[in-house]
């Protein structure tokens, strides 16, 4: 998943007013302590410059890149991070669905299992004792055809 980063605006956080003119702003992996400068692209995929230039007005263009949620930046005696929080977001929902979909599928074998052992006991179904969680149903009125899925059978009333 590509992560997308807002637009630039290259100023002194001290000094809001001192604005990078027509500067360079380069954006590297975190932790590069030679601040090799990462391949970057446009929003629509066009490949971006890196270092990235800053018009007069202190702006460059928004940017992705494939696989850093949160990129180091260096502008002369600057530096710091940007991080895309729109692009976490998106990882955030997805690890979510992903769980929620984890927690549906483990409730449903849970209850299928307990269905299960519900009828261990009952008159014509017995565990294998070489084989554990396989049955002999040994009264064909405990099983049914499943409908839905002919040749496959259902236990229970």
């Amino acid at each position: 998943m590509a992560f997308t980063f807002d637009q630039i605006f290259a100023a002194d956080q001290s000094n809001p007013e001192n604005v990078a003119s027509n500067g360079i702003v380069t954006i590297y992996a975190p932790g590069d302590v030679n601040k090799t400068p990462v391949a970057i692209s446009a929003p629509d995929g066009s490949p971006l410059p890196n270092p990235i230039p800053v018009n007069v007005h202190g702006f460059a263009s928004a940017f992705m890149h494939e696989t850093l949620d949160r990129v180091a930046w260096s502008a002369g005696d600057l530096s710091g991070f940007f991080t895309s929080y729109e692009g976490m977001k998106s990882v955030a929902v997805g690890a979510e669905l992903a769980a929620t979909a984890a927690a549906t599928a483990a409730a449903s074998s849970a209850a299928e299992a307990k269905a299960a052992s519900n009828l261990i006991g009952e008159p014509g179904i017995r565990e294998d004792d070489l084989n554990r969680g396989t049955y002999f149903i040994l009264a064909s009125s405990l099983i049914r055809e499943d409908p839905a899925n002919p040749g496959f059978y259902l236990i229970g009333a």
